[in-house]
């Protein structure tokens, strides 16, 4: 389940998302049932940037280190209806380096359908 300020307000408590019609055309040109869709944007914090927060902290100002945010969706191409969705929102992690990356991979996929 959604957490309430991630909740779409238009939605309630029903998950009924759709990418249209379009998809159809996917199915056509890969010959598949099912699309995954995944966008991952990282932003990283320079060690002048880390020290400028620790510094600002003491005085008990925040500053707003690196962010990744993330949000992947798999669709039925038949109907194009997104049977399920999962977001990433943190302030850690690393997309440069090959564990990093499978990380927020792990992270972003945990709860994928069996």
């Amino acid at each position: 389940m959604t957490a309430p300020r991630f909740r779409l307000p238009t939605k309630k408590d029903k998950f009924a998302w759709t990418m249209g019609p379009g998809t159809a055309y996917l199915k056509q040109k890969y010959g598949a049932d099912y699309a995954l869709f995944v966008f991952v944007r990282d932003s990283y914090s320079s060690s002048g940037r880390v020290a400028a927060i620790i510094f600002a902290a003491l005085l008990g100002v925040q500053i707003q280190g690196g962010v990744q945010l993330g949000f992947s969706s798999l669709v039925d191409l038949n109907t194009g209806e997104v049977v399920w969705f999962n977001r990433l929102f943190r302030g850690t992690g690393d997309l440069r380096t090959p564990a990093g990356a499978n990380e927020t991979v792990g992270v972003l996929l945990s709860n994928f359908p069996q």
